[in-house]
């Protein structure tokens, strides 16, 4: 009786990875890239573009011609422009305080309003597997910066791609392929799996019980 005890505290415990990967990506679902990049920063040479992640981890990167971004899921990326003659990149320092100071208070820098968001899991069963936001410099003078998202670029497991234009600046376009299953049948299917064979272990353990 004690084998068997064993083997169904084992079985048991093939459900528990299942739940406890949710912390890290929930199951069902599968990590996904995604990034965006400026289209027309090649349009204004005079200025140098800047991401500053903000919290929880601060950070930032100079964005260059064709740099796609990508940044930790939490975070809130503000795109800034500032001109050449006043940048010098030594000047943000190396530590996060610094940082956090240079970007709240630099008078030269330029705030673009617009609100970009990362996605780093779609379900298992989504056909695609990397997300580009193009943007795009629609207003560029010395007291105003606006950018806008022009599009989304997809990219599917098999390699092929997707445009898809922005109508809404708030809600990004669906992509055309869609998974063929509901979402929530690839996150079941990890846990229904393990449960059906500790349910049938059970079973026969009862069947033999009751035939002695």
């Amino acid at each position: 009786m004690t084998n068997k005890l064993i083997i169904l505290f084992g079985l048991i415990l093939l459900v528990v990875p299942s739940l406890v990967s949710a912390d890290i990506i929930p199951v069902g679902y599968k990590g996904v890239g995604y990034c965006f990049e400026v289209s027309n920063i090649e349009d204004y040479q005079d200025y140098t573009f800047i991401a500053y992640f903000q919290e929880p981890m601060g950070g930032h990167k100079v964005i260059a011609e064709d740099d796609c971004v990508s940044f930790y899921k939490f975070s809130n990326p503000t795109i800034y422009a500032i001109k050449n003659s006043d940048f010098n990149e030594e000047d943000i320092g190396s530590e996060y305080e610094n940082e956090k100071s240079y970007f709240n208070s630099n008078l030269n820098l330029l705030s673009s309003d617009i609100e970009i968001k990362s996605i780093s899991t779609i379900p298992e069963n989504d056909p695609r597997n990397k997300i580009i936001d193009v943007l795009e410099i629609t207003s560029l003078s010395e007291n105003n910066f606006a950018l806008t998202k022009s599009k989304v670029v997809y990219t599917y497991t098999d390699t092929t791609t997707e445009e898809k234009t922005y109508t809404d600046q708030n809600v990004r376009p669906e992509a055309s392929r869609q998974p063929i299953l509901p979402w929530w049948f690839a996150k079941l299917w990890y846990i229904i799996i393990p449960l059906i064979a500790v349910l049938i272990f059970v079973a026969i353990l009862l069947i033999r019980k009751f035939r002695k």
